[in-house]
């Protein structure tokens, strides 16, 4: 119950703060996936 009550205030924040849609990786705690910048 405390992973899942952490892993939505993880979202919440991260969609009231910047706006991000869903993602998993950022609900478990890990780094969005970027992209390499064109050379």
């Amino acid at each position: 119950r405390t992973a899942c009550a952490a892993a939505l205030l993880r979202w919440l924040h991260a969609v009231v703060t910047r706006g991000t849609a869903w993602d998993p990786t950022i609900a478990s705690g890990g780094l969005p996936a970027t992209t390499p910048a064109a050379a």
